[in-house]
């Protein structure tokens, strides 16, 4: 609930309460916070109004307070509202805290950012427009001083899927050419990229030095994105965290140049968004390089031991509250995704959602080079835990933590009937294909056309992944260039577009690249023998055993009485002999991509 609302309610006291909100700015759950087991009352006009008052505040009890929402509006003031209503309630005026031509704005921010953007226009009064558009950009709200910081900002909001109303906004408020570039209709990434390949060359001499070397972060996360490519441009001496943006002569080179600037050290999801969008760039090109170069693995799998130790503490602090996180720009959560293209659908008319099956962030790194779909918003979202096919990929489909389908926990044949479900609401037609996707002929099955929320399972990336067991990530990485070469993704893309889809696309799970672990041999004791996460018997069971694992019996989101059964794999530890797996806790596992994107004509 926002915080810029609750306040207006004022003091609550025993008579009835009138909230006049001509705007329709209180959601129905923020009308819970005026008392328990009461009447709230939705009234639009004078009619509905006077019964309303007739039935319920006239002769209101203690027992039941009652509230009237006032949404009609030729209502703007309490000398609108019948004399008699007037004299035995109390009254409160609901008002926009920006000017009006901003409430889109600030209605389509989620909870925290609008209350941080609200508090900072009224104690430091910055303009309601820069206090808007900072926090959406997830930094802490606050006056745009430069238009070098304008540029910067551009950036941020351009890498996260923005509503409408706030690109609406940005454009209507930069004056810097290239912030203007970035947030035009299309986006203009190739101004980014002229003035990112001159600096490259004159460096400080750059009319463009102060943009670029203010936006360090923002621009490497386009190129690890895939947003921006890197320049051609062969350039000695540059600072290491740059090279990324520059294509290197060889897979050794792009993994030095990685290895040189890893991303700053993660303290939030979006943090570790970014780390698994840099891991995954590094995890492919090891993929690629042959003959292996021994050292270079060495630090980079150095650098993983490191780092999902600190993602393991942090998971176990934050899952929970990233779960039940308001959100309203960019879904945190894999259940969140339909709610997400469900706000998508006003702008997009039909929307398609492509779930690739075991795919991390290392595989859509490589498909990606491939394919060249064009991407218009990239991000990461978190896969629900366990991070299993039965529990994730369901989770997409019916939109709701895995606490609300416990009947089916141990299967995907109820999926489709979920989204069809998970859509009712918005009265939309909906429909939920699974394919292999090995050959374009399957695509024939995929109703385009007769539904307008699309979702579409290819099983092809988990199917290769689990053929891999000897080779490994060489091997998948192999697979994945066949397939590409196949056309099927990118006909799919063209299809969709062809159709008038806009097109997302997204995993159920990653997948880690497991070092050999003797196999842990239990019998009866387990009922899922997984390779990285083991489901017992029962509690009792799974507490006795001898196997070397993490358990977790408060998993948020998963019911208390499964989740005491299970132990997952530490570290890059699997049972069994596995090279590819999927099931665990892991940063390649947990974070999955999530991309909005076009095809290359």
């Amino acid at each position: 609930m926002r915080r810029w609302v609750l306040e207006q309610f004022g003091p609550a006291d025993a008579k009835p309460l009138v909230l006049i909100d001509p705007d329709s700015l209180v959601a129905p759950d923020e009308l819970t916070a005026l008392g328990d087991a009461g009447i709230a009352v939705e009234v639009r006009n004078w009619f509905e109004l006077r019964r309303a008052w007739e039935l319920y505040g006239r002769h209101p009890t203690e027992r039941a307070p009652v509230v009237l929402h006032v949404l009609d509006r030729d209502v703007s003031s309490e000398t609108d509202l019948p004399f008699d209503i007037s004299a035995a309630a109390s009254t409160r005026r609901i008002r926009l805290p920006v000017p009006s031509i901003l409430r889109d704005v600030l209605l389509a921010l989620d909870d925290q950012q609008a209350d941080a953007a609200v508090g900072e226009i009224k104690t430091a009064g910055t303009q309601p427009a820069h206090a808007l558009l900072t926090a959406a950009a997830g930094l802490e709200p606050g006056p745009i001083q430069s238009r070098e910081a304008e540029f910067a900002l551009s950036l941020r909001l351009a890498s996260s899927g923005q509503p409408p109303p706030i690109h609406a906004l940005a454009r209507a408020t930069f004056a810097d050419p290239l912030a203007a570039a970035v947030v035009a209709e299309p986006p203009e990434f190739a101004a980014v990229g002229d003035a990112w390949a001159a600096w490259l060359v004159e460096r400080e001499q750059s009319p463009w030095h102060r943009h670029i070397d203010g936006a360090r972060a923002e621009l490497t996360d386009m190129f690890l994105a895939g947003q921006l490519p890197p320049a051609a441009t062969p350039v000695e001496e540059l600072p290491a965290w740059a090279l990324v943006g520059v294509a290197q002569p060889s897979l050794q080179t792009t993994i030095e140049a990685l290895l040189a600037a890893p991303p700053a050290p993660a303290s939030n999801l979006e943090g570790w968004i970014r780390a698994g969008q840099w891991w995954g760039e590094v995890r492919s090109a090891l993929a690629q390089l042959t003959p292996a170069v021994e050292e270079l693995e060495s630090r980079a799998w150095h650098w993983w031991h490191q780092h999902d130790e600190l993602f393991a503490d942090w998971l176990r602090r934050s899952y929970g509250r990233e779960l039940t996180r308001a959100w309203t720009t960019w879904p945190r959560s894999l259940d969140k995704v339909q709610p997400f293209l469900a706000r998508r659908r006003g702008e997009a008319g039909k929307v398609l959602l492509v779930v690739l099956d075991g795919m991390g962030f290392t595989q859509w790194t490589r498909l990606r080079e491939l394919v060249e779909p064009t991407i218009r918003d990239a991000g990461g979202v978190l896969a629900m835990l366990p991070t299993l096919t039965e529990v994730s990929r369901q989770a997409i489909a019916a939109a709701t933590l895995p606490t609300d389908f416990t009947d089916s926990l141990r299967t995907t044949s109820k999926e489709p009937q979920r989204w069809t479900a998970a859509w009712q609401a918005t009265a939309t037609t909906a429909a939920w294909i699974r394919i292999d996707g090995a050959n374009a002929n399957e695509l024939a099955a995929i109703p385009f056309g007769s539904a307008d929320a699309l979702g579409v399972v290819l099983s092809i990336t988990d199917e290769l992944m689990h053929a891999n067991d000897l080779l490994g990530d060489i091997g998948l990485h192999t697979g994945l260039e066949a397939w590409a070469r196949s056309g099927v993704l990118h006909k799919l893309l063209v299809t969709a577009a062809d159709n008038g889809y806009e097109t997302w696309l997204t995993a159920d799970h990653g997948n880690l690249a497991v070092a050999k672990t003797k196999e842990a041999r239990e019998g009866e004791f387990v009922e899922r023998a997984g390779t990285r996460t083991r489901r017992y018997g029962s509690k009792t069971l799974r507490d006795a055993s001898d196997v070397d694992g993490i358990a977790w019996d408060d998993l948020p989101g998963y019911p208390p009485s499964e989740a005491e059964r299970l132990l997952f794999a530490p570290g890059r530890t699997g049972w069994g002999s596995a090279r590819l797996s999927h099931g665990g806790l892991s940063l390649d596992e947990v974070i999955v991509p999530l991309v909005r994107v076009e095809p290359k004509r």
